[in-house]
């Protein structure tokens, strides 16, 4: 039974992983200007980054239903998963950064989100993860209680605060345009950020199936992006708004 709900872990992970794959690949071909060109593969890496990460937890739940995840391989995925995770925090707080400035802070955020690795691996070291066990239908590291309020905080704060602060910012921008082309992309992207995040750190699922629910509601963000930027014709006459055109469609030469 445990390994059958693993197995339908791995292929719903395996489904997400792919999702995100693809609003990366379609974001990243979206034809932009050459001084925007590093945000928006930021904003590329953000969902590949996030769809590694799904990729891997599919993976990890193949050698769970398999019998041979081990606590030592159990603990380098997460390991891995950490540095994925400050790659994809990186990428989405410089993106709206970005976009909300007009200059890229390539050295403040990755120095920040470089020390905060740092501090994600010693809170790991620290925290000792001693055995591995099925829980909520995912292969999990049962850890001690890490005793440095410092770097509790330090570690909570880094992964909730600057990326709904950018978030929150960028929404902001509602007020500078009247364009509704980007009003409906700042809106649907802004909003869909904080959801992706919300659901993250908010969405308890204590069990299997909350989880999978968490997990496909955390499409939805995914799914609006894509519509954001390439919204289908019903929604174009609706809301009388135009999709971004790709870089081979800015560019017939190219096709």
């Amino acid at each position: 039974m445990v390994a059958w709900v693993l197995l339908e872990t791995a292929v719903v992970s395996l489904g997400i992983a792919a999702v995100y794959s693809f609003v990366a690949y379609r974001l990243y071909e979206r034809s932009v200007s050459s001084d925007a060109r590093l945000a928006s593969l930021q904003f590329s890496v953000f969902w590949y980054a996030l769809g590694a990460t799904a990729a891997l937890g599919a993976v990890e739940a193949v050698l769970a239903a398999g019998g041979v995840l081990t606590l030592s391989v159990a603990i380098t995925i997460s390991l891995a998963e950490i540095l994925i995770d400050c790659v994809f925090l990186w990428a989405i707080v410089d993106f709206l950064v970005y976009v909300y400035t007009g200059k890229y802070y390539l050295i403040p955020v990755s120095a920040f989100y470089a020390l905060f690795y740092v501090a994600a691996l010693y809170y790991t070291v620290l925290s000792h993860p001693y055995e591995l066990v099925i829980r909520a239908g995912l292969p999990t590291l049962l850890t001690v209680p890490v005793t440095s309020k410092l770097l509790v905080d330090v570690v909570d704060i880094g992964l909730v605060l600057p990326e709904f602060v950018a978030a929150f910012l960028y929404l902001s921008l509602l007020r500078r345009t009247e364009d509704r082309g980007q009003r409906f992309r700042i809106t649907v992207v802004g909003l869909g950020i904080v959801a992706w995040f919300g659901l993250t750190f908010f969405f308890p699922a204590p069990t299997a199936t909350l989880g999978l629910v968490r997990s496909l509601l955390q499409l939805i963000p995914a799914v609006l992006t894509l519509l954001a930027y390439f919204p289908p014709p019903w929604i174009r006459e609706r809301l009388q708004v135009h999709p971004i055109p790709t870089s081979r469609e800015a560019d017939p030469a190219r096709s």
